[in-house]
């Protein structure tokens, strides 16, 4: 599983907006919001490759939501039902997704622990 975090264009700013262009970005067609109360607002929008769930949310993050506000998480998933193969290498995504115009921030080391110390590479959009 990887995780990178994101900022759009202002005119992409609604969660639905982004993770359209997410999708579009990175081929997925096979598309669907869905609804969890573990998620920001209780929703999210889930895209399927062949390999891969990709998971668009906004981030509940607080040391990254004032510059990455929306966070994508990536997850092995066999047989998924998606049309195309596609890789969770971080570095690889944030190719797909700054060419598209969209700014990623790919954490480096244990970020979902507390002490974590900021550490990671920003793509420039």
């Amino acid at each position: 599983m990887s995780v990178v975090f994101i900022a759009v264009p202002k005119q992409a700013e609604s969660l639905a907006n982004v993770a359209g262009l997410v999708f579009r970005l990175l081929q997925l067609t096979e598309t669907e919001e869905r609804h969890s109360t573990w998620y920001v607002d209780e929703h999210y929008f889930r895209g399927y490759a062949r390999n891969v769930v990709v998971e668009v949310s906004d981030s509940d993050d607080l040391r990254m939501t004032p510059k990455y506000p929306f966070c994508i998480w990536l997850r092995l998933w066999q047989n998924a039902r998606g049309t195309i193969q596609l890789t969770i290498e971080p570095t690889e995504i944030a190719a797909c997704l700054t060419a598209g115009g969209i700014k990623v921030f790919v954490p480096e080391g244990e970020w979902y622990r507390k002490d974590w110390d900021g550490r990671g590479r920003e793509y420039a959009a």
